[in-house]
């Protein structure tokens, strides 16, 4: 049969391969269904807090909040203004409509966004490369380590994992929309550009520039493939984007034009979110999943390979597609071909910008500086990849008998099995019960829990000091609504003041007021508030420092009320959505006057083909029966041991903590590059005392190279305990011009908690003793670094 009618099943959707996509994804739950509650993600938290926060305001009538009240202790913060809230708005509707708790609706949040990846990915490339490599494909996404175990489980990133879910759903309507210009298809690709754009800030920007690449650069290889291209398909997907993205607006353009309200700036603030530390080697994104240690006490990490499975079939994906697009002479389906071309072409490039040789080019392009992890690309690489490796469906097309057969098994079973250490979550790793009542929310003492950022960048601009919880209004949060924000403390002698309303967005009260005062509210002011007296508007203003509400309140009885109103950007973005859904509206229309295009019809599904992905499922069954245990999918190091550690050397600081040991990335480095250390340290008893780290790199005096740590392994050392090891990461940059020679690198703890009071100096350092018990001093040796003459120019490191 000919390739161009392979490619044609497009009149209905294909039952096997669709079940056989969802039924294969349900390994990717193991994680989540194996216990209960959410893996413990770095980001996990955060995210809990927000979908409560946005329950509450949606509970109160506000369906689209801008304002969060219950953030900084009840001061608030436009958190779902500037940050992306579609996810926080599913996990409200699965706990309204399904009656889960905040948990359960996260963790089924993830559940049905692996099963909408990998389905996306497969309706998507089905048009392209046929039924089995659309099942590869889904199966090659929905397994790349980044998407299945960093975002979703180590970062916690639910976000950034729905926005990647949408994506492909995009590119499937943008292609219906170039061979359908239906009604129908045109609103898909504006209802799925305006859900990717409400899922994550960043990543949409990235899969927004990219869907439209791909329109423009796949047509213009069309163009050289065939001769002649029609440039009219590709112009209306576009446009429809376009409207997409300014139906939208009301998200996007608010945040463009008021980024200087909050402190965005506060976003690469901090030495973990500098793109100049999160730079990949590509020994590590080739490299295969690696065992996770039950051991680790904290044991979810940021996982940055694009899956050996992945990058190997992209390339097979490529070079079949080079072979068997080409037949009598002539190139055969040029969209499929030059979208094979285009996405290897990405995947190419987002690679290249994730390795330290990037460096120069992330200095150059400002700003990229905001996506603070260079691996961030790799969410949108595993999709280029996945495409590429649908292309491997044309040649298993083309196989018959038992080949087929096993050939389609080996393959689909391949992403699973390659996977399978992922799927490993002891409950030590879990969340498992979270209150998000804003009375037990405010007895947090984590600020980064109270605000739910990392760096406060959606702190209003006027907070120049966060003030201290107020008793008064923490006690009226535990006693629930209404809550009362007025400073009633502030009111002059014999005022009285009731409150008539209370809202997220809304406060109005009744006052008596015996003589003129300066009325103070207990929220942040921010762009967008209001106050009016017997309703007649008044001046706010910040207050001094703590950026609180406060205006003038005339003497007598007065109705005040103080709500967060519009502002000029808002208005402005509202009119260009309203003004997009008149022109999508316009264009409904118009396409209903056009004959639709006359599919072909689709041929059903071979048994060779079906019994191939049967054995498949079935291969990936068992394999995961066989080594989803301790020793091949997951190590188990006893408490007092680490296992995975590439030096194990037992040094013990004052009787409490040790160090088991240390893995380097190299002990022979030129001036420029990374140095990357991994400490294991271990407590040996439970401590109330918070000690801090240090790595140095000297020649026997002054550090030359230092790096410090306020909480060894991101918490604090009171938390450690007996159970299991902490995992402690350093990446040191060179100096590029480090005299040449060697280098005693050393670590070691100190702390103020055990100096008298006034007199912490240098803190102080607990005395080490080595194996034999011998004591060293108060620092850890653990190796010599050489150092050659530096490389020109400078990369980033060979870390």
């Amino acid at each position: 049969m000919k390739l161009t009618l392979l490619l044609q099943r497009q009149a209905k959707l294909p039952c096997s391969g669709l079940a056989m996509v969802l039924v294969l994804t349900l390994f990717a739950t193991l994680p989540l269904l194996s216990g209960d509650g959410l893996p413990a993600g770095a980001d996990t938290l955060l995210h809990v807090y927000r979908a409560g926060e946005m329950l509450r305001s949606q509970q109160h009538g506000l369906m689209f909040p801008s304002w969060g009240e219950g953030f900084y202790s009840g001061y608030g913060a436009p958190v779902f203004h500037f940050y992306a809230s579609l996810t926080y708005h599913l996990t409200s509707l699965l706990q309204v409509v399904v009656g889960l708790d905040v948990l359960n609706a996260l963790r089924s949040l993830i559940v049905l966004s692996f099963l909408a990846c990998s389905s996306g990915m497969y309706l998507f490339v089905r048009r392209r490369s046929g039924e089995l490599g659309a099942v590869l494909a889904g199966l090659l996404y929905v397994y790349s380590p980044f998407l299945l175990y960093t975002e979703a489980l180590a970062r916690g990133a639910y976000p950034e994992l729905l926005s990647l879910v949408i994506f492909p759903f995009l590119l499937w309507r943008l292609d219906a929309l170039r061979d359908r210009p239906t009604p129908a298809n045109l609103v898909g690709v504006v209802l799925f550009q305006v859900a990717l754009i409400n899922s994550h800030n960043l990543m949409a920007l990235i899969l927004t520039l990219v869907a439209l690449a791909q329109l423009i650069v796949e047509t213009a290889l069309q163009r050289l493939i065939r001769g002649r291209v029609n440039w009219r398909p590709a112009a209306l997907a576009t446009t429809a984007m376009l409207l997409g993205v300014g139906t939208g607006a009301t998200f996007w353009l608010p945040i463009l034009l008021e980024n200087d309200t909050v402190h965005l700036e506060n976003l690469t603030a901090i030495v973990e979110l500098d793109y100049r530390n999160n730079f990949v080697p590509l020994k590590d994104l080739l490299a295969i999943a690696p065992l996770h240690d039950a051991g680790d006490a904290r044991g979810l990490r940021v996982l940055t390979t694009l899956g050996v499975a992945q990058w190997a079939l992209a390339l097979s994906g490529l070079v079949t597609a080079a072979l068997f697009y080409r037949r009598g002479g002539r190139w055969q389906h040029p969209r499929a071909l030059a979208g094979v071309a285009f996405f290897a072409l990405m995947a190419s490039l987002m690679i290249a910008l994730t390795v330290p040789n990037s460096l120069p080019v992330w200095n150059l392009l400002r700003p990229l500086h905001y996506l603070q992890f260079s691996w961030r690309l790799l969410g949108p690489t595993a999709a280029c990849l996945a495409i590429v490796g649908g292309a491997n469906g044309l040649w298993l097309e083309r196989l018959g008998g038992r080949l087929q057969t096993g050939a389609i098994a080996l393959l689909l079973a391949l992403p699973i099995v390659t996977s399978t250490p992922l799927f490993y979550m002891p409950e030590g790793w879990r969340v498992n019960e979270v209150d998000t009542s804003l009375a037990a929310w405010h007895e947090v003492k984590a600020p980064e829990l109270l605000s739910t950022t990392a760096t406060s960048e959606f702190l209003p601009r006027d907070v120049h000091v966060v003030p201290d919880p107020t008793r008064e209004l923490l006690a009226d949060y535990a006693d629930g609504y209404p809550v009362d924000k007025l400073n009633h403390a502030g009111l002059p002698p014999g005022s009285t003041a009731r409150l008539l309303h209370n809202s997220p967005q809304a406060q109005e009260w009744q006052i008596d007021a015996s003589r003129d005062f300066i009325a103070e509210v207990y929220t942040f002011y921010w762009a967008g508030w209001r106050a009016e007296i017997d309703g007649q508007a008044v001046a706010l203003r910040p207050s001094e420092h703590h950026g609180l509400i406060t205006f003038a309140l005339p003497a007598g009885n007065h109705r005040v009320h103080v709500f967060l109103g519009s502002t000029p950007a808002r208005d402005l973005a509202a009119w260009i959505s309203l003004l997009s859904l008149l022109l999508v509206a316009g264009g409904v229309i118009a396409l209903r006057r056009r004959p639709a295009a006359v599919l072909a019809k689709k041929r059903k599904t071979s048994p060779g083909v079906v019994a191939g992905m049967l054995s498949g499922g079935a291969l990936a069954l068992l394999a995961v029966l066989l080594f989803f245990r301790e020793g091949s999918a997951w190590l188990h190091s006893p408490p007092g041991e680490a296992l995975p550690a590439q030096v194990r050397r037992r040094f013990t600081l004052d009787g409490r903590i040790q160090l088991l040991g240390y893995d380097l990335n190299a002990d022979v480095l030129r001036a420029g590059e990374r140095l990357v250390l991994q400490l294991y340290w271990y407590a040996l008893e439970e401590s109330d005392v918070d000690f801090s780290s240090f790595v140095h790199l000297s020649t026997g005096g002054p550090p030359h190279v230092q790096a410090d740590k306020l909480q060894p392994g991101t918490h604090a050392s009171s938390t450690w305990s007996p159970a299991g090891y902490i995992l402690d990461t350093y990446s040191l940059q060179l100096p590029a011009h480090l005299p040449a020679g060697d280098y005693q690198l050393v670590a070691g703890l100190y702390t103020c908690e055990l100096m008298p009071p006034g007199e912490c100096g240098n803190g102080y350092r607990p005395t080490v003793t080595d194996e034999s018990g011998a004591v060293i001093g108060d620092s850890i040796p653990l190796a010599t670094i050489r150092i050659g003459s530096s490389r020109q120019p400078t990369a980033a490191g060979a870390g």
